[in-house]
């Protein structure tokens, strides 16, 4: 009786009423689209055929059942969701050999090694010679896990997913846009672009599941902006206080610039948001904060050998945008754009700062003049991923399928949850 009780009080709570809704015909569809596309498309799973068939099985016939007996838990095909992705990502990552396709977890079991034995592990190399191009943070992000598996930095994929799916339930539970939590979910882990960096073990996609959840200790509210000439609002009438969470994003934060390159660029992007929430002060005083924080994890590495951190490992990784792409490695349409920019735009290695000032200001302008929301504030991260991804890979063959592309898919999928923003929590729920 007392279980039972506390079960009645718990589905009578607003934040988890909707995991009891009725599941929509519309729902199940966007739920199971990306598994059926990936299953037809993904060549990482060609290479275990039959266990896929039979994952894929369950749970297109597993929620086609669950629908038709009229079982109504949402939280019950959260489950069935889950736990399947997780077998999937598992089958796909074995046999284990398949991660020498990419040189990213030997990168990162070799640094954490080496950061075990007090050593410099931007000295340590993969099997086929690379030094490492990750920041000090990815693999102190890593470091747990490694412990605990006995060495399987693998497995961090698997925790961070089921940590995101989560999270992410939790924090849109009771909003109206609640029916979209399983399809996004769906959308994001059984993409092609996901199974292929899980079963790389890539920390592009773990990192920046990470990141997209350190967002959410940012405010969701806007407060009134003053105006500033005609377009541009980005002081508050009156700035929110610092609380605890802006606290704990602003030394996250940090640690995430430390972690990857391609984060600096939505580094100012993001202090518009918070400027226009906190106000100038409370912005300056969180943002050095994160710096530094970014400077704790960075100057210990950056001192044990300054030529070697800059020259060979990880700058010299991360800037490789300094040359155009060669020609045999670019598809049309980006022959074409590839011919005009070596024509109008072929400076050599000053390419990458011409290229990087033109996302910086685009980042600057959106960032003043649309920055109002979450909704926009994921949208605008995505938009400067994007052309700094097209910039970098000039539409290399099969680049939709590839790691860096991701990147900016999955803040482009979780804005779709903070769409329709005016609209306030419902109490109403079906």
């Amino acid at each position: 009786m007392i279980l039972k009780e506390k079960f009645s009080n718990v589905k009578e709570n607003k934040k988890f009423k909707a995991l009891f809704n009725d599941i929509t015909p519309l729902e199940l569809i966007l739920i199971c689209i990306p598994f059926i596309i990936s299953f037809s498309t993904n060549k990482a799973i060609s290479r275990n055929t039959f266990g896929v068939v039979f994952l894929f099985l369950i749970l297109i016939f597993g929620f086609g059942f669950l629908f038709i007996i009229g079982w109504k838990w949402r939280f019950l095909f959260f489950g069935i969701l889950l736990f399947t992705s997780i077998l999937l990502i598992w089958l796909i990552g074995q046999p284990f050999e398949y991660w020498m396709l990419s040189g990213r977890d030997e990168e990162i079991r070799n640094c954490i090694e080496a950061i075990l034995n007090r050593e410099n592990p931007y000295y340590t190399t993969t099997h086929d010679g690379l030094s490492p191009s990750n920041l000090p943070f990815s693999y102190f992000l890593y470091l747990p896990v490694y412990i605990i598996t006995g060495g399987y930095s693998y497995f961090m994929s698997i925790v961070i997913m089921a940590l995101f799916c989560f999270i992410i339930s939790y924090a849109f539970i009771d909003t109206e846009k609640a029916y979209l939590i399983l399809p996004t979910l769906s959308f994001i882990i059984f993409s092609d672009y996901f199974f292929l960096e899980a079963a790389m073990n890539s920390d592009l996609i773990t990192i920046q599941m990470v990141f997209l959840l350190v967002l959410f200790l940012i405010s969701d509210e806007v407060p009134e902006q003053k105006e500033f000439l005609r377009y541009f609002s980005i002081i508050p009438k009156e700035p929110k206080k610092i609380d605890r969470k802006i606290v704990v994003f602003a030394f996250l934060f940090g640690s995430l610039l430390a972690s990857r390159m391609h984060f600096w660029l939505i580094a100012f992007i993001i202090p518009f948001y918070i400027l226009k929430i906190y106000g100038l002060k409370k912005t300056i005083y969180l943002s050095l904060i994160t710096i530094v924080t970014f400077l704790i994890w960075m100057i210990p590495f950056i001192l044990t050998d300054i030529y070697f951190f800059f020259n060979v490992a990880p700058i010299a990784h991360n800037c490789k945008m300094t040359q155009w792409r060669a020609k045999d490695t670019v598809i049309f349409p980006g022959t074409f754009i590839l011919d005009f920019l070596n024509q109008y735009l072929n400076y050599g290695e000053f390419n990458c700062i011409i290229i990087t000032i033109i996302i910086l200001i685009i980042s600057l302008v959106l960032g003043l003049i649309k920055c109002e929301n979450k909704f926009h504030l994921y949208l605008i991260i995505s938009i400067c991923y994007f052309i700094y991804l097209f910039f970098y890979l000039f539409i290399l063959v099969n680049a939709l399928l590839r790691d860096y592309v991701s990147i900016a898919a999955l803040p482009l999928t979780m804005a779709f949850l903070y769409a329709d923003f005016g609209k306030k929590r419902t109490e109403n729920l079906k």
